[in-house]
């Protein structure tokens, strides 16, 4: 099986909680928004295509706390302004 053909796969079984008690984020992300980007994720989103744009990106390996953490970093096409 093919690893986003299992993602998908993972995707569609999902078991959801049960709807939150408040209609704010005061639990976190609302449930409704979560289920709908877990939906793209599912039926539209092309992880092939992304994943070949991060390839093509320069990556590197730093360890923080023991533990090797892969990154990229890639500065933008034109000056922005630093915060």
């Amino acid at each position: 099986m093919c690893v986003y053909d299992e993602q998908r796969r993972h995707i569609t079984d999902t078991r959801w909680p049960d709807k939150e008690t408040v209609g704010d984020i005061s639990q976190g992300s609302q449930l409704e928004r979560v289920q709908k980007l877990v939906r793209y994720w599912g039926t539209h989103y092309d992880w092939r295509k992304v994943e070949q744009e991060l390839n093509a990106l320069p990556e590197f390996i730093t360890t923080i706390d023991g533990v090797d953490t892969q990154f990229i970093h890639v500065r933008p096409a034109r000056a922005m302004l630093h915060l």
